[in-house]
């Protein structure tokens, strides 16, 4: 059981949609999906080893017609994430 703390909704500039829950553990996880492209600009460090590979499969399947995102995740400690979630909310409340 996840717990929806915050939505990020996809827009043609971001090119990607991303969430923010907490887990049963009490975990808070960064979960996105976008364009390969998009995507791939933020791997982390340790992520790159599977880039090229993965690159490759996802144009494969594109070859064949499919239509294809990419998934992606970071855990936030607590501190983060109420750093965010100010900012966050400020955004929004400057925008209405």
């Amino acid at each position: 059981i996840y717990t929806l703390l915050n939505v990020l909704e996809f827009n043609s500039t971001r090119k990607r949609m991303s969430v923010i829950v907490k887990d049963e553990e009490g975990r808070i996880l960064l979960l996105c999906k976008g364009a390969d492209v998009v995507m791939f600009e933020r791997l982390a460090k340790d992520g790159k080893e599977y880039e090229e590979k993965t690159f490759e499969d996802v144009h494969e399947y594109a070859d064949a017609g499919l239509r294809t995102l990419i998934l992606a995740y970071r855990e936030l400690d607590e501190e983060q994430y109420k750093e965010f979630d100010n900012e966050f909310s400020q955004a929004k409340i400057s925008i209405t």
